[in-house]
């Protein structure tokens, strides 16, 4: 009798599949699997599945717009409950525009650091985009999922907005300008269209600006600095003439401290008028970056 029971073990656990429960089991279940193993099977691949929803995102990145609002870009997103025991999944064929409308409970504070949401609560195919000073569950809303977060600054102005899943490429900010632009200032003057509202989380930032530029020709030379919340940070002079244009390079690298801050490029001319065409001959670009 003992060795015929040892025998019936034996066969049962040959029969049965040790079954990984941290992995994506690729074409299970099939026909020939037993139906009595078919439920863990599946429950398997659907704890797999579940930990890949539980973060899943595609796109639906944060970007500036304005002082007032921002906008989340196309993509796919997993809405969770707080328990994590639903997901909803949303998308968005365009970009949304978000603005304090959208903020789940009070009204917009100086000042002060807001979460964003992708929401899930409409049983819709597309996602709606809440603001929250809740970090981790906006309030009144059961699906979500964090995308990001801004600060609003003391002028109750947006300052860059940071993408949770793309901290690095998120915390770049770009701004070109395509126009044409001159001055004659002898002292530093702001340069149209570069400045940038910068949050920063406390890390290294590297600051770069080029653009070609060009004087009259009446041998005046030309100048830019860097200027981080009033205070200049690097120059150079640049020889142009008529029809030549010089490329005008300024980097400057610093540990900001956590919060916002105005980052812009500032020219002048020693004599005569300075030009910079954006339009024809190569746009201006400023670029600030944690690292």
């Amino acid at each position: 009798m003992k060795k015929l029971f040892a025998v019936l073990v034996i066969l049962g656990l040959l029969s049965t599949p040790c079954l990984a429960v941290d992995n994506w089991l690729k074409g299970k279940p099939v026909s020939t699997d037993s139906p009595s193993i078919l439920p863990s099977l599946i429950q398997v691949n659907n704890n797999a599945l579940d930990r890949l929803m539980a973060y899943g995102r595609f796109g639906c990145k944060l970007s500036y717009s304005s002082a007032s609002q921002f906008t989340v870009a196309a993509g796919s997103v997993v809405c969770s409950n707080s328990a994590g025991t639903v997901r909803r999944t949303r998308a968005n064929t365009s970009a949304t525009t978000v603005t304090f409308s959208n903020i789940d409970t009070g009204s917009e504070a100086a000042s002060t650091k807001y979460y964003v949401y992708a929401v899930a609560d409409t049983d819709v195919e597309t996602f709606t985009v809440y603001i929250s000073l809740n970090s981790s569950t906006p309030t009144g809303i059961t699906y979500y999922k964090r995308l990001g977060y801004l600060y609003n600054n003391s002028s109750s102005n947006i300052y860059t907005t940071i993408f949770d899943d793309d901290y690095y490429n998120a915390n770049i900010v770009q701004i070109t300008g395509t126009s044409d632009i001159t001055t004659t200032s002898t002292t530093y003057v702001d340069m149209t269209g570069m400045e940038i509202a910068f949050v920063s989380t406390g890390q290294p930032v590297k600051v770069s600006f080029s653009a070609p530029v060009r004087a009259d020709g009446s041998g005046g030379r030309i100048y830019g600095v860097i200027d981080i919340d009033g205070t200049d940070k690097v120059s150079t002079a640049v020889q142009g003439t008529t029809t030549d244009d010089s490329q005008m390079t300024l980097q400057w690298l610093e540990t900001l401290s956590a919060g916002s801050h105005t980052i812009k490029v500032q020219w002048k001319t020693s004599t005569g008028t300075v030009y910079q065409e954006g339009a024809s001959k190569g746009l201006r670009v400023l670029i600030a970056q944690e690292i």
